[in-house]
């Protein structure tokens, strides 16, 4: 599954708010924000993991070893964008050109840091969540969607 290129511009902007979802053994997620996040091409997401004890590196392991998916959710509120993206954890770096530049970015903000390096994700699905384009999937995937939940009432 490839990103579309107004999902990967929209992470290069330190505006984005950038969400990831994890699992632990019993399903239950456990969510976080990660500013580091970007997209590394169009089918690879990456993050640099700051704790290595803490419950997102513990999830993000335990989900690599089951081939589970992790979600990340952006929203860009000055341009309007919402993504979902589903990935598998595919690699977990901790030297190379690409731990290089994320040690790099995140010795910038945070000099005192000692990182316990960085994943990267395999984007599988990728899901529009503006309310227009969910809307209108909605109404092809359900049978009289556009004329079965309609509240009837005077609108601004």
């Amino acid at each position: 599954m490839n990103l579309p290129e107004e999902v990967i511009e929209v992470l290069k902007d330190p505006e984005t708010i950038k969400v990831l979802t994890t699992t632990d053994e019993r399903g239950t997620p456990h969510t976080v924000f990660k500013g580091s996040l970007m997209a590394l091409d169009n089918e690879t997401l990456a993050y640099m993991e700051l704790l290595e004890t803490c419950r997102t590196q513990r999830n993000m392991l335990r989900n690599h070893w089951d081939n589970k998916l992790v979600v990340v959710s952006i929203f860009n509120g000055k341009i309007n964008i919402s993504y979902q993206i589903k990935g598998e954890p595919s690699r977990f770096l901790y030297n190379g050109p690409i731990w290089d530049q994320f040690l790099e970015q995140t010795w910038k903000v945070i000099p005192q840091s000692d990182p316990a390096g960085v994943w990267v994700i395999k984007v599988k699905e990728v899901i529009n969540q503006d309310y227009g384009i969910r809307r209108k999937e909605e109404e092809k995937r359900v049978i009289n969607q556009d004329i079965w939940r309609r509240f009837i009432g005077v609108r601004p």
